[in-house]
């Protein structure tokens, strides 16, 4: 299991064809849990900032990503899913929003998703 400090930018390798689980645990300034209950989360993938969208992700159970019992962001995107991805070097990002807009944002200015090849044997 990964657990990502979601404060520092993440540079994250995804291997087509292979599942990709990341934990997204955040704490506040005094060292509070912040927890996401109810919030909805979205995930994009693009060439660059403003770029072309390659994969967007929602929070439901089919796309991967979910808020656990802790109020934690769990992205766990499916092999299935991750082959449909063309390998190359992307940009990412993940909002988290409720009703009043934004509550927070994972990533930074250029945190880098890069997709590799699977596994060949």
């Amino acid at each position: 299991m990964s657990t990502a400090n979601p404060r520092k930018p993440q540079d994250w390798i995804i291997k087509k064809g292979m599942r990709l689980y990341r934990k997204l645990v955040r704490y506040d300034d005094s060292g509070a849990h912040e927890d996401y209950t109810g919030k909805t989360v979205l995930m994009q993938i693009r060439t660059g900032i403003g770029g072309t969208l390659i994969a967007e992700w929602g929070t439901t159970p089919e796309s991967g990503i979910t808020i656990d019992g802790s109020g934690d962001v769990v992205i766990d995107i499916s092999a299935s899913l991750t082959a449909l991805l063309t390998a190359g070097r992307y940009v990412y990002d993940i909002a988290v929003t409720d009703d009043a807009g934004v509550h927070a944002y994972f990533g930074s200015i250029v945190p880098n998703i890069i997709v590799m090849d699977g596994v060949i044997e």
